[in-house]
């Protein structure tokens, strides 16, 4: 999928206003799994430095399902917990997949230390008991529409 795809699907949705999408830079990330992750940034405007998801359609697997409306979600439920980047926009259907857009957070990528992700888990679950059966009932959710900066 080229730059120009992504960068046509934000600006239809309008979530980036006119411009030339020169004056943006999208750099592909490591991780993501099964999907593409990428950092927006704005050669201009500092305001605008994010991550881009870009949901891949691949066979479904009850196991471990990817669910971007219900990741959506919980980045909006995490957002007043201030642990988890600020969500920016979703689109649950494009023509180039789902994508969450949220801001981007410098760090490292994990590397493998099972305590450490144990220990942001169990920071998640005391933020609320409820978050997985939150995440439950969002997966069951299913969209009607597209809006920028919503789940629905």
């Amino acid at each position: 999928m080229s730059d120009a795809a992504i960068f046509d699907v934000l600006q239809a949705n309008g979530i980036l206003h006119g411009g030339p999408s020169d004056a943006l830079s999208l750099e592909l990330l490591t991780g993501g799994f099964w999907n593409r992750v990428y950092r927006l940034r704005s050669k201009e405007h500092s305001s605008i430095d994010w991550v881009v998801k870009q949901f891949v359609q691949v066979p479904v697997n009850p196991m471990f399902p990817i669910l971007p409306t219900a990741e959506c979600a919980a980045l909006q439920f995490l957002e007043e917990k201030e642990c988890a980047p600020k969500p920016i926009a979703f689109i649950a259907d494009s023509s180039v997949g789902s994508l969450l857009v949220y801001e981007y957070v410098p760090g490292t990528s994990w590397n493998g230390d099972l305590e450490a992700a144990a220990t942001v888990l169990g920071e998640g679950a005391a933020a609320s008991p409820l978050m997985p059966l939150l995440a439950m009932l969002f997966a069951s959710y299913r969209p009607n529409h597209r809006a920028a900066g919503t789940c629905r």
